[in-house]
């Protein structure tokens, strides 16, 4: 049984899906408590994948590596 280490906003691709199923390509979500990976389309759409599926393969992250930019608040007074 492969070890995943799948992150929430982690883009996955299913090998064993056809090019054509709207499910080859999701974002993992979580691991469920029977072991599957609950994964989404990004629009509403949710589905379980097996957790033994050894073709798997994370391509990318849909969330920014880049933490977000702080947010100065300006000093009292200050009319800017």
């Amino acid at each position: 049984m492969p070890k995943y280490n799948f992150k929430f906003g982690d883009l996955i691709e299913n090998h064993y899906a056809s090019e054509d199923n709207p499910r080859r390509i999701g974002i993992f979500v979580k691991k469920d408590s029977n072991g599957h990976f609950e994964m989404t389309d990004g629009k509403g759409k949710f589905w379980l994948s097996a957790a033994d599926n050894d073709k798997l393969v994370k391509i990318g992250n849909v969330i920014p590596d880049t933490p977000p930019v702080p947010t100065i608040k300006p000093k009292e007074g200050d009319s800017k």
